[in-house]
């Protein structure tokens, strides 16, 4: 585990927000994302790079190869070459998130855990109440796949729900999306196959299954009970 911090101007006091991810390509929207809600919500950006424990098994199984970039050729590929790809985009991740607290004017500090994706999401400790999770179908392809246009909102009925929503219209504002609000009556795992670029839901009812299910991002929103 390993951490570094950039400064910002200004002291914050709320919790900082958390965005979770294991590869930059899927990791940043996400990332542009966490970065307009810590400014608009005026808080500190904590990544949370994930060294995929689930990748790193598969690597060190001994069938295990990969085809080399412009070539048909099959090569061996063991748990040094994952780990060495990792680093590699540690880094990247590092410099990007330098860039983008700079761009934002906010606080950032980075961590890296060994674990699955969703495992590492929802092992976040309380002190972050916004979780961000990367998804798996976003890519960098320019900057129009960065743009967040829609936030879907599952909310339960009641006061809960009402705060719920309370937040996700800050947030949508952040991030320049219209906000649709998708109340108990549907089902949650409806929701997370809902087409949108973010999804907000209550923290306490994610688990790695659902998770797994979902199209794109999710942003997790209170503590884990």
């Amino acid at each position: 585990m390993s951490a570094a911090a950039s400064p910002a101007e200004g002291a914050l006091d709320a919790p900082p927000i958390a965005v979770v991810l294991d590869d930059l390509a899927s990791g940043a929207a996400p990332l542009a994302w966490g970065s307009a809600l810590a400014r608009g919500l005026r808080r500190e950006l904590h990544a949370v790079y994930v060294e995929d424990t689930s990748a790193l098994a598969a690597a060190a199984l001994p069938i295990t190869q990969t085809l080399a970039h412009g070539t048909a050729v099959w090569t061996p590929y063991g748990v040094a070459d994952m780990l060495r790809a990792q680093r590699a985009q540690l880094a990247r991740l590092a410099d990007t998130l330098q860039r983008a607290a700079a761009q934002h004017h906010i606080r950032s500090s980075l961590q890296v855990v060994r674990d699955t994706l969703h495992h590492a999401a929802l092992a976040i400790d309380d002190r972050s109440d916004l979780v961000l999770v990367s998804g798996t179908t976003l890519s960098l392809q320019g900057e129009r796949t960065l743009a967040c246009r829609t936030v879907l909102v599952w909310a339960e009925d009641g006061e809960r729900g009402l705060r719920m929503n309370a937040l996700a219209a800050r947030c949508a504002e952040s991030l320049g999306a219209a906000r649709y609000t998708l109340y108990g009556a549907t089902d949650l795992t409806a929701a997370l196959r809902t087409i949108g670029d973010l999804l907000v839901m209550p923290r306490w009812r994610a688990s790695p299954a659902l998770l797994a299910q979902a199209r794109g991002p999710v942003l997790l929103v209170g503590s884990k009970d």
